[in-house]
């Protein structure tokens, strides 16, 4: 039976990550495992194969760019070993093991416990090696203290760090069994999908690590985290072969924290110390009907795009608070939060970035283009047979400009990608492809399901829809807000 591995890949390089890289979709199917490749075979191919989970912590989009932990690891890593790299994606840490067992990768780039790597007993860690133990994560009407047995439900992936760890009891110095029904989960489940369930409902209480648990804290302020658990700390780091001694002395020489580069202590500030929550409190508002000393600025940009200009003023608000030198933790820069490599693209370069014209400007241009495209691919789904917006009819044309804001405000939080799925999946399951609420929105938040974000018509893997569809909610209240301000 031919084995599934790759769902998508990122391609870069010494060069090409600077441009962060691209993507291409295809399958590689396996019959049988491949030879692992030595140091040599890589460095003659000039690719180093990397296999991973996408997720916050791995590899992501952010308008238009690709960012994540371990994604800048291996940007850097790449950069100094000469190499390219292609990423593959694959659905859970199982997979990701299986696929580099077969000889599909050189290197598993995810935070894997040192307990998971040695139960399968054929690989080795690399990169950089750290500690971290397991925190009990929990919504905040939980309350473990004198709570009767089996009151809650404990949720451990089977064959995870956590399922290892209370298998061998070394977590119960300061931790209660007494309240739980333990319940061991299929091997698929993934830590973010688990820790969205615990804020769900379906479970209690769920064992995560120390970072994949601060990091989910600020998606879902609902969420409290316990005290860590005494002895449950394992080290921490990327995989590859036992075989693979070379490979892992060449990563293990550019991944070590006495270097200035990677700037290793600056991704763990940005990826799992920063909060990612916003107040949504309006600020900088100047009365008198102004909104900002940039109002000019919108007035004018606003037009090439035929929108309100409160409109975009509500964009800009919403992303950067009016000021053109907020910069994101994920290195989002200006009035309308490019990324640079984005910026450049539409015609603002780094020097510019938080120039407030420059940046408004490029970041209508990002606009504009995105709803040119959504334009085609929304009409292409209510007329299959059309080839352009211009050959469309008047009916489709008017179902796909009545909703096409909130495509476009959800396209430039999430990219273009995940609304190109989500409009997919409308297609495929009988949604209206055209209408935000309910629909496309709903297809949206779908791609947090294997059962969907594995579906053939969905190429950008799994996205968690929540932070955007309430980004399309606060920007459309703000706009609200401005008009009742602001006179247009």
């Amino acid at each position: 039976m031919k084995a599934r591995y790759l769902i998508a890949s990122v391609v870069g390089g010494a060069l090409g990550v600077a441009l962060g890289g691209w993507l291409t979709y295809e399958e590689f199917f396996a019959t049988e495992e491949l030879p692992h490749r030595t140091w040599a075979d890589i460095a003659a191919g000039d690719t180093l194969h990397v296999v991973t989970v996408p997720s916050s912590i791995s590899a992501f989009q952010h308008k238009g760019t690709w960012r994540g932990h371990e994604y800048e690891v291996i940007q850097q890593a790449a950069r100094e070993l000469g190499l390219q790299f292609e990423i593959t994606f694959v659905a859970n840490e199982k997979a990701m093991l299986d696929s580099l067992e077969a000889g599909v990768a050189d290197v598993a780039a995810w935070p894997t416990a040192a307990r998971v790597v040695n139960r399968r007993g054929t690989m080795r860690q690399c990169g950089y090696i750290y500690e971290l133990g397991l925190v009990p994560v929990m919504r905040q009407e939980v309350t473990l203290a004198d709570a009767p047995a089996a009151r809650y439900s404990l949720a451990v992936p089977a064959g995870s760090w956590a399922e290892i760890a209370l298998a061998e009891e070394i977590v119960m110095q300061n931790f209660d069994l007494t309240p739980f029904r333990v319940e061991t989960l299929a091997d698929t489940m993934t830590m973010e999908t688990l820790a969205e369930q615990v804020v769900g409902g379906q479970y209690d209480v769920a064992l995560l690590p120390t970072n994949v648990a601060q990091l989910m804290r600020s998606y879902y302020p609902d969420l409290k985290l316990g005290h860590p658990l005494i002895d449950s700390e394992d080290s921490i780091g990327w995989v590859v072969s036992a075989a693979a001694d070379t490979l892992a002395m060449k990563i293990d020489s550019v991944c070590h924290y006495e270097r200035s580069t990677p700037r290793y202590a600056t991704l763990i500030k940005r990826y799992y110390e920063q909060s990612l929550g916003r107040t949504v409190k309006i600020r900088y508002l100047l009365g008198n009907g102004k909104l900002s000393v940039y109002d000019p600025l919108f007035k004018n940009y606003a037009r090439r795009l035929g929108w309100d200009w409160r409109m975009l003023a509500a964009v800009a608000f919403v992303e950067s608070r009016f000021d053109p030198h907020e910069i994101s933790s994920k290195g989002a820069r200006g009035l309308m939060q490019l990324m640079p490599t984005t910026a450049l693209r539409f015609g603002c370069p780094n020097a510019l970035l938080t120039d407030p014209e420059a940046n408004v400007q490029a970041g209508v241009r990002l606009i504009e283009s995105m709803e040119q495209s959504l334009r085609r691919r929304i009409a292409r789904s209510l007329e299959p047979d059309v080839t352009s917006y211009r050959e469309a009819s008047a009916e489709t044309k008017a179902a796909t400009e009545k909703d096409l804001l909130q495509f476009t405000l959800a396209s430039y939080n999430a990219g273009m990608g995940h609304v190109f799925d989500a409009i997919a999946l409308a297609d495929t399951l009988g949604y209206n492809p055209a209408v935000w609420e309910d629909n496309v929105e709903h297809c949206l938040k779908l791609k947090s399901d294997r059962q969907y974000y594995t579906m053939p018509c969905v190429h950008h893997g799994r996205f968690y829809a929540r932070v955007t569809t309430e980004y399309v909610k606060e920007v459309i209240d703000t706009y609200q807000d401005f008009c009742r301000v602001a006179p247009k």
